[in-house]
């Protein structure tokens, strides 16, 4: 699992190599909490979510918490203009589709 992978290179790596490659460690942990849904306890994606959660502790730690924040801040942003994006562009093909 790449949460594990990230949580292996986070232990591994020195603070410096871990704060170089951050924001690629921190993508798919960040995605993963981002998302507004609750799973259903004892599901597959709550174990995914307390895995996620324990992941970004362990790259917090090796980071710091200082940078962690910062780029977990950008990584929500850029999540959330994504989200916009497609939301608008799903919006545009329906006003396509009724058009036509």
């Amino acid at each position: 699992m790449v949460l594990n992978w990230a949580a292996a290179m986070a232990v591994k790596l020195s603070k410096d190599h871990v704060q170089s490659v951050l924001y690629h460690l921190m993508a798919p942990v960040t995605r993963e909490l981002s998302l507004e849904d609750t799973p259903p306890e004892n599901s597959p994606q709550a174990a995914l979510r307390n895995l996620a959660r324990d992941v970004g502790k362990i790259i917090k730690k090796a980071a710091g918490a200082q940078i962690y924040n910062a780029t977990q801040s950008k990584l929500r942003d850029k999540i959330n203009s994504v989200q916009v994006e497609r939301k608008m562009k799903r919006k545009q093909e329906v006003r396509v589709g009724i058009s036509i």
